[in-house]
């Protein structure tokens, strides 16, 4: 799967970062939201919000209004995915950390035991049964948080 918008793409310097406020209210990081300069950290905080999105179907911070919507994730509280593989759950805590400093970076993010695993058999839901369907176990695995001799949602 590729996912592209490249609306607001601005290529960064290594070593540079920037001070421009621009992105999607839903995925933007603190530090944009607080006007302090941003690099790659703040794509990794907008990775860990489509891996939410992508699993829990719905997003982490959420308000009628922009404003509130700034607030929430500046205050950084969203609900926890109980239903949700714990390598999986652990991956999103880490992209979404407050401080842009102790993020993942993307080598770390892709050796993550859960994006590491070899979804090469099939997936089970909770109740045991299998719910790979006609996808291939690999979108279904990565989809739902699933990894082999585990349960997922």
């Amino acid at each position: 799967m590729k996912i592209i918008d490249f609306g607001f793409s601005v290529a960064i310097p290594i070593g540079q970062k920037l001070k421009i406020f621009c992105g999607t209210p839903s995925y933007i990081a603190p530090e944009i939201i607080l006007g302090h300069p941003y690099g790659l950290a703040g794509d990794i905080w907008a990775m860990g919000i489509l891996l939410y999105v992508f699993l829990a179907g719905r997003f982490p911070f959420k308000s009628s209004t922009n404003r509130e919507l700034y607030r929430r994730i500046v205050r950084h509280s969203y609900p926890t995915l109980d239903f949700v593989n714990a390598d999986a759950m652990d991956l999103i805590n880490r992209t979404l950390q407050k401080d842009q400093t102790t993020r993942p970076t993307l080598e770390e993010m892709l050796a993550c035991p859960w994006l590491s695993n070899d979804f090469s058999t099939s997936v089970s839901s909770s109740g045991g049964e299998d719910v790979a369907g006609s996808y291939s176990t690999a979108a279904s695995g990565s989809l739902l948080g699933a990894r082999p001799s585990s349960k997922a949602i």
